[in-house]
């Protein structure tokens, strides 16, 4: 049985071992990996183990954990929000969250948690090639859609359809050549480590291009590169000598 990693925070250590008990009896596929009672805790906790899930408490003694949530440096983790705080449902799904629990938390609403959970992460790691292929390479997977996930869906976006992705904070938002847009809880530096190096390039800090889309090159006042739909985006001075390096080999 495939096994998930999950940290428990929540800064009621009653709390935590009502949580540890269900997921030992009802959910084996879940290894418990850390516990932690407060901000600095938890973020020591997520960073260093990188877990599968998050079963985080709206509310610590330092305040929301949202702010927290920022601060965070995990990749596709999925949140399961447990709070007796139901105001924060609307806020918390906003964060991408895989569920909402109220305490006290139920056995049956912490399996069906877990199966969302578990859902998401493997379409996440199918679409992104993640899935595990003993018999291939670890060379780069080219993929002809990405997940983007939601609130209440998974959207699948065709790659050949993506003009660009820009970082907004910690999280990014996909631009279409159909002027549609998703924002997504990834952040930049995972799209660019799974994306085409042959097609995509990182101009600047936050923009991702599709070269297929790049119409011009303007050098007035700095360096920018022109799509199809009219749109400038400037190239970083500290990429450009990569970038031109970039146009030779795509030319």
């Amino acid at each position: 049985m495939k096994q998930y990693s999950a940290i428990l925070v929540d800064d009621d250590a009653l709390n935590i071992v009502l949580l540890k008990r269900i997921l030992s009896e009802y959910c084996i596929n879940i290894d418990v990996v850390g516990e932690a009672l407060n901000f600095d805790a938890a973020i020591a906790e997520i960073d260093s183990k990188n877990p599968d899930i998050i079963f985080l408490d709206v509310l610590l003694k330092e305040g929301e954990v949202f702010e927290m949530i920022d601060q965070l440096n995990f990749r596709n983790a999925q949140i399961i929000f447990v709070t007796s705080e139901p105001k924060f449902a609307f806020k918390a799904f906003r964060y991408n969250a895989a569920d909402f629990i109220l305490k006290p938390a139920k056995t049956a609403e912490v399996i069906m948690s877990v199966n969302k959970a578990v859902k998401k992460i493997e379409l996440q790691r199918y679409f992104n090639g993640q899935e595990d292929h003993s018999d291939k390479s670890d060379g780069p997977i080219i993929k002809d859609y990405l997940a983007v996930a939601s609130v209440d869906k998974i959207d699948f976006v065709k790659i050949s359809d993506v003009m660009f992705f820009t970082a907004d904070g910690k999280y990014t938002t996909i631009y279409l050549s159909n002027g549609k847009k998703y924002f997504t809880s990834k952040n930049l530096g995972e799209y660019e480590r799974s994306l085409d190096k042959g097609q995509f390039f990182r101009i600047h800090h936050s923009y991702i291009i599709n070269m297929d889309y790049v119409v011009k090159i303007n050098k007035k006042d700095g360096t920018y590169c022109e799509l199809s739909n009219g749109l400038s985006i400037p190239i970083a001075k500290r990429r450009q000598e990569d970038f031109n390096r970039f146009i030779k080999i795509k030319i």
